[in-house]
């Protein structure tokens, strides 16, 4: 059957000829042929030409499915002849690139090492997006787990109703994290991360410990065993692995609790680190039951029941909880609430900075593909030549094209598998370096999912660099081509095709350090903020409650006052006081609160300063400045009229037209009214770049009993060490099952809130770093490109009088028009990106002059030096040779 098409469209299309179709026809043809001539011979023998049709078919089988399996094996055979046939011009492809790659190893060198550094780097964020982001969470059915925000927490007494009330859960669970504990019994006196959890949080999680039990319906109630779940590394590390740990005894808080079981290794709450796990202990009689202890809501939904029901369900709700308040809550308490998948809970937060990570490595892929891609169009051009001689000796436009998309593999994939190992490195580097707390850094690796991605990457970029070099291949003309000298000079089109690369990679540098300058700005105006305390020669370190039997209101101030006042002994301590929360430490929470001067209107919201509880030096040593009024006194104690002390911000807040010194203010819950005796300056607390929340100062002696923070300033830069040990001995020496937890520097704390933009700042600076580099290589191959092939005109020139610095100027200003075309457009396009940074600057605008001022200097800079190299090669161009060469 003749396709009707001509010898060169054959020759194209020659793979495309033989379609399902086709050979369906051409076996229907066949059969009909062996039909035809079999029934001739039994018609001449005697049959009727019915019968002898009929008999024929009977004797070639092809009685009900005899001709479709023909069929089906004529398209098979055509299906593998097809296959092998491509495998064998792909292999023969691959032999051609390979041999022609070897013949230019610096090319083939830097190619590689553009696309290892783009496809490394890819790959490095994409563990981190991957393991963070899409990994899910490990527990059973993780897409019908949801957390329930009741403004952040819920206390047990609201827990309790809504688990009673609501119709969208399967189950409903409780946990308190971030509880240090100390752990006593088992060797030397330790502090352990521990959660308070409901019994039946394992259950929602769909979790089960690896020996043992988890907690039963119960084990929540007062009075009931305490027990005790321990954490993989903590059974290791304390216990030796040993199964038979199951039933011992250890001491928590003085406390005795029965181990029942290990959990898994790998496993964690949400975003806790916890290593121990207890049950959180409901008292409905006290008032902790409704205003204490917030747990964090984990609910798994019911099958097939859409996460909207649950939503909608929730603030009604609470409202209905409302009533059963042993107190008026506000109007408005419930109204917030909110239900959202656990997954988007645990790692939204990490999104923003993410997605910056995510675009500046994808514009340094981007940049590396465009750098090599210049290297492609070079090296198209002087193939051109080789181009037209292969399609005049018949070679289809299409072949030429497939060659060098076959070439551009080859350098794809071999630096695809480059950038894996430098993915495996750089993975390690990331999690060494990721700010603490970020959520799921232990899923992050290299896994398949990354290798599928690299793979993707590569064939992607393998493409896109070799479209430009195949475009211009499908349009040569041979006639032309081949009468082409080469003393023609570099052609209009190819000098566009590279002076337009270079343009591009110039804009992507300008976006990509102009982003990493304005994180590192605000990285440094971050590091400007008054803290509204010195850090300098400030130590700090937790000190638990010791383990008291009785009476621990009283004995609990007894106790924190002897430790500062052993403190004070060690050698180059100055002052030493103690606080129940740090900035940038220790959480301290905020107080539902009475205004004797501002009564709280019924239904309204209370005020909500956030309470500390201090020692008498605690404002010397922080150094926090006292505006007016007075400091705690040793004669504050029991007994003696409840005073405290606020900052300027809840003075200004509270009471906005009076002098907050003689001013009452009390707990919502306890009738007695608190003078305020003093008003001093606004601290930050957890965030650099936060504002300062109103807060309230309560003098040790006359507060609750709970666990305090040791604040000591020394007289010089510090022998952490030294001090450690010596405060170890006198803290034994008052109480020897209290474990004293690593001592660090204030200033370590403040650091580690910036650690999230600064983790930024670096990955950013390593890309702009990189980015300049590329940017750099694509200049100096334009102008060198551009040097090499204008080799006669310069020799003319010069031959005509052109002096040496001219020639630089000429080269030189080529090169600036490029670098100002690139900033040009650079700039319009990171005013546009630099948006995406609004969520994690401080103090930085999105649009900020000097920043662009210093990048476009910069950029210029790097041009300048890329360019001087191929510059002074045209200066010292010999014209005689340069003449003669062509």
């Amino acid at each position: 059957m003749s396709s009707g098409l001509p010898p060169r469209a054959k020759r194209y299309f020659r793979l495309a000829l033989r379609r399902p179709e086709v050979v369906t026809a051409d076996t229907d043809d066949e059969i009909r042929f062996h039909l035809d001539a079999r029934a001739e011979q039994l018609v001449s023998r005697g049959l009727t030409p019915e019968q002898a049709r009929e008999e024929a078919c009977r004797r070639f089988g092809l009685i009900d499915s005899g001709n479709s399996r023909l069929r089906e094996s004529a398209l098979r055979r055509e299906r593998h002849l097809r296959v092998r046939e491509m495998l064998g011009v792909g292999q023969r492809d691959v032999r051609f690139a390979v041999r022609g790659l070897s013949r230019a190893p610096g090319f083939f060198a830097i190619a590689v090492a553009c696309v290892a550094l783009g496809i490394g780097a890819n790959a490095a964020i994409y563990s981190v997006i991957n393991g963070v982001l899409f990994r899910p969470l490990p527990f059973a059915h993780p897409e019908r787990l949801v957390r329930v925000w009741t403004t952040g927490a819920a206390a047990p007494g609201i827990y309790e109703l809504l688990r009673a009330s609501n119709r969208s859960y399967e189950g409903l669970a409780g946990y308190v994290d971030d509880i240090k504990v100390s752990v006593t019994g088992v060797g030397t006196p330790i502090r352990y991360d521990a959660s308070a959890v409901t019994a039946n949080l394992f259950d929602v999680l769909g979790v089960r410990p690896e020996i043992g039990r988890a907690f039963v319906p119960g084990e929540n109630a007062e009075g009931s065993n305490r027990v005790v779940l321990l954490s993989h590394a903590v059974w290791r590390a304390r216990f030796g692995g040993d199964p038979a740990v199951l039933g011992r005894t250890i001491n928590i808080d003085g406390v005795a609790h029965v181990i029942i079981g290990v959990m898994p290794a790998a496993f964690k709450v949400a975003h806790g680190d916890a290593q121990l796990w207890v049950p959180a202990l409901f008292t409905p009689s006290a008032p902790s039951y409704w205003w204490g202890s917030p747990l964090r809501l984990i609910g798994r939904l019911k099958s097939d029941l859409p996460i909207e029901q649950a939503r909608a369900e929730a603030p009604g709700l609470l409202l209905r909880a409302r009533s059963s308040f042993p107190m008026r809550m506000p109007d408005e308490w419930g109204r917030d609430a909110d239900v959202l998948p656990l997954q988007e809970s645990v790692v939204g937060s990490e999104r923003p900075t993410i997605l910056v990570l995510s675009v500046a490595v994808g514009l340094v892929l981007l940049l590396a593909c465009v750098n090599v891609a210049t290297l492609y169009v070079d090296r198209a051009a002087a193939r051109e030549r080789e181009f037209a001689i292969r399609s005049a000796l018949g070679a289809g436009r299409a072949r030429v094209v497939a060659q060098l998309l076959t070439e551009s593999l080859v350098v794809a994939g071999v630096g695809g598998a480059a950038g894996i190992a430098i993915a495996f490195v750089a993975v390690r580097a990331l999690v060494a370096i990721l700010p603490p707390g970020t959520p799921r850094a232990e899923s992050i690796r290299v896994d398949a999912h990354v290798l599928a991605f690299t793979f993707i990457l590569a064939v992607v970029s393998g493409i896109a660099f070799a479209l430009l070099p195949a475009l211009r291949a499908r349009r040569v003309d041979v006639q032309s081509s081949l009468r082409k000298d080469s003393r023609t000079g570099d052609s209009p089109r190819h000098s566009s095709a590279m002076r337009t690369l270079a343009i591009v990679q110039v804009a992507l540098a300008v976006i990509i350090v102009t982003a990493a300058a304005l994180v590192l700005k605000s990285l440094w105006q971050l590091r400007q903020v008054d803290l509204g305390f010195d850090t300098a020669h400030v130590l700090i370190t937790e000190i638990p409650l010791p383990s008291f039997d009785a009476d621990t209101a009283a004995r609990a101030p007894a106790f924190y006052n002897a430790v500062i006042e052993r403190s004070r002994t060690v050698p180059g301590i100055r002052l030493a006081a103690a606080a129940s929360a740090l900035p940038f430490g220790a959480t301290a929470y905020p107080a539902a609160m009475e205004v004797e001067a501002h009564p709280t209107p019924v239904g309204g919201v209370p005020a909500l300063p956030v309470r500390t509880t201090v020692t008498a030096d605690f404002f010397r040593v922080m150094r926090i400045p006292l505006l007016r009024g007075r400091d705690f006194r040793d004669s504050d104690r029991q007994g003696a009229p409840p005073v405290a002390i606020v900052d300027a911000e809840a003075a200004r807040t509270l009471w906005p037209r009076e002098d907050a010194v003689g001013q009452r203010i009390r707990y919502v819950w306890l009738p007695d009214w608190i003078t305020i005796v003093g008003v001093v300056g606004n601290v930050k607390r957890d965030s650099l770049s936060a504002g300062s929340d109103p807060s309230i100062y309560m003098p040790m002696n006359q507060g609750f009993a709970q666990e305090m923070h040791l604040i000591l300033q020394t007289s010089s830069d510090p022998d952490v060490a030294s001090i450690q040990q010596s405060l170890r001995t006198r803290i034994a020496a008052i109480d020897p099952t209290v474990p004293v937890s690593g001592i660090r520097p204030l200033d370590d704390a403040v650091t580690t809130s910036a650690a999230r933009t600064r983790f930024t700042a670096v990955l950013l600076g390593l890309f702009a770093i990189l980015a300049l580099l590329l940017a750099a290589m694509g200049i100096y191959g334009l102008m060198s490109a551009a040097v090499s092939r204008r080799t006669r005109e310069i020799g003319i020139r010069v031959a005509l009088g052109a002096t040496a610095r001219g020639i630089v100027r000429m080269v030189l200003r080529e090169s600036a028009v490029v670098t100002i075309a690139g900033v040009a457009c650079g700039v319009v396009g990171a005013i546009g990106v630099s948006r995406l940074l609004r969520g994690i600057l401080f103090g930085v605008g999105s649009v900020d002059l000097v920043v662009l001022t210093a990048v476009t200097a910069l950029l210029a800079v790097v041009a300048m030096l890329a360019s001087l190299p191929p510059a002074r090669r045209a200066s010292r161009s010999d014209p005689l040779i340069a003449i003669s060469s062509e």
